[in-house]
This record gives structure tokens, C-alpha cells and sequence, in this order.
């Protein structure tokens, strides 16, 4: 059973990675109002129909290695934390804090690039459904790696 210190520490580390995980969310946000404030000047450099094809496959391409590699890159980042022998229940929080909220933003960057890629597809020409299926598959990836205070329970356990 963890200490009421423990449950403390534990709660702080959510709340900043729950903090950093709506920062991160919200520029979804702000990348939206830059292209509807924009819009009557888009694009910026128009591309040839083939080329602009074809940048948004390698996109799409590139957003289906990021969603394949990022759950594995999360849980490799966590486990970082694991199988530290001699570490007392003190010396381990940090650690835990630590490679929590390192894992998360290095996730939330990862799906965060996802939406730079349809904000650079409009800028190039594409039409806002390309801006957004990638805004969209952006957000959803988002907030299905959005903090949870069970998995940081589970991530301290197993660091124990």
C-alpha cells in the first residue's frame, strides 16, 4: 500500500503530465485557427498536382510508421525506469515521475507531427480535407494517449 507522501508525489506527476498533455492538444487548436485566419491566402507555395500527391502519400505514409512505432516507443521509455535494484520507495518516485512524463511527451510530439504534416499539406496546396484527416488523426491519436492515473500507478509498481 503506498503512503499518503507517496499518493502526493504521485498525484503531481499526473497533473503535470496531464497539463503538458493539454498544452500539447490545444495547439491542434491553434493550428486550426492559423489556417481559417490564412485561408484566403493559401497557399503559400502551390505545388503540381503529382508532387503534391505524392508528398501527401509519403505523409500518410510517415503517419502510419509514427502510430505503429509510438506505442512501442512509449512503453520502451517507461520501462527505462525498471529493475533498478537497491532503490528504495523515495529514491524511485523521481524516476518514475521522470520517464512518465518524458514518455508522454515524447508521445504527444510524435501525434502532434502528425497535424504539422496536413497544417504543411494546406500550406502546399491541398484542400482542407487533407488539413483535416491529418487534424483528425492527430487529436484522436492524442486523446488515446492522453495521461492516466492507473497507468502511472501501474508504471511506479512495476519500478519498485
Amino acid at each position: 500500500m503506498q503512503n499518503q507522501n507517496t499518493q502526493n508525489d504521485l498525484k503531481r506527476a499526473q497533473t503535470t503530465a496531464t497539463m503538458l498533455w493539454a498544452a500539447m492538444f490545444a495547439s491542434l487548436g491553434v493550428y486550426v485557427v492559423v489556417v481559417v485566419i490564412l485561408k484566403d491566402q493559401l497557399p503559400f507555395a502551390l505545388l503540381e498536382p503529382p508532387v503534391l500527391s505524392a508528398l501527401r502519400l509519403a505523409l500518410v505514409l510517415v503517419t502510419g510508421i509514427v502510430l505503429a512505432i509510438t506505442p512501442k516507443l512509449y512503453w520502451r521509455t517507461l520501462s527505462s525506469a525498471y529493475g533498478r535494484r537497491g532503490v528504495s520507495e523515495h529514491d524511485v518516485l523521481p524516476v518514475v515521475s521522470s520517464t512518465y512524463i518524458s514518455a508522454l511527451v515524447i508521445v504527444m510530439a510524435l501525434y502532434e507531427s502528425i497535424g504539422v504534416y496536413g497544417l504543411v499539406l494546406v500550406f502546399m496546396g491541398a484542400g482542407g480535407n487533407t488539413f483535416i484527416g491529418f487534424m483528425g488523426v492527430s487529436a484522436i491519436a492524442m486523446l488515446t494517449a492522453r495521461p492516466k492515473m492507473e497507468t502511472l500507478q501501474e508504471h511506479y509498481t512495476k519500478a519498485l
